[in-house]
């Protein structure tokens, strides 16, 4: 029993070993798996990586996922972002493959950070409310009434806000402001811009006792 425990001790070494070369040979092929970025350089880079190839609403769907794994360094997040490159058939920028191969080696090694996958489905919930936002921004809405609009989409969640205010502050503080006008060049002229005219008159404005007050 001994010799096998022996065994399997030399056996575990050997495979992390083995991880570690891997991992270091990636680390070769890509520096940049050592010089992560802030978590708003990642957003920038990812999303203009990738915006050339795929829509605004997925580039900055992933470049969000980046950027929160950057901010908190919860593997769930890249796992999303591997998840929306496969389903979607995205290129994988070199950079983020480094980070994918990052997040694996400390899976197989245990030294994985951790973390839950409710904060990511809080982000990918925010995420669409941003994307909403920004869609009906480009149709002439206010952010105040944009937030109005999206409020009554959102589930009732921890951690999601809970007030029209709250949640266009939040909208403040994320990318999608600066991406307006390409949403709206997009859409210009188009059968989509016709559609969230619609959309915009159709969806029905959030109770008053949820406005709050934007500050």
């Amino acid at each position: 029993m001994a010799k096998k425990a022996s065994e399997n001790g030399a056996h575990d070494v050997f495979a992390t070993r083995k991880v570690e070369r891997f991992v270091l040979d990636i680390a070769s092929r890509h520096p940049e798996i050592h010089d992560f970025w802030d978590a708003e350089s990642a957003w920038d880079e990812i999303f203009e990586a990738l915006v050339p190839q795929v829509s605004l609403t997925l580039a900055s769907m992933i470049a969000r996922m980046t950027r929160e794994w950057v901010s908190t360094s919860n593997p769930h997040f890249l796992d999303f972002a591997c998840v929306l490159c496969d389903e979607n058939s995205v290129p994988i920028p070199p950079k983020l493959s480094a980070a994918f191969a990052t997040v694996a080696y400390q899976r197989l090694t245990g030294t994985s950070p951790g973390g839950t996958s409710s904060r990511v489905r809080r982000t990918l919930l925010l995420e669409r409310a941003f994307q909403l936002i920004a869609h009906l921004r480009a149709v002439g809405l206010t952010l105040e009434r944009a937030a109005i609009k999206t409020i009554p989409t959102l589930p009732a969640v921890p951690l999601i806000p809970e007030t029209a205010a709250r949640l266009a502050r939040l909208y403040s503080e994320s990318k999608w402001p600066s991406l307006e006008l390409s949403v709206a060049e997009n859409l210009r002229d188009t059968d989509e811009q016709t559609r969230w005219l619609q959309i915009s008159e159709e969806l029905p404005d959030a109770d008053e006792e949820v406005w709050g007050t934007r500050r």
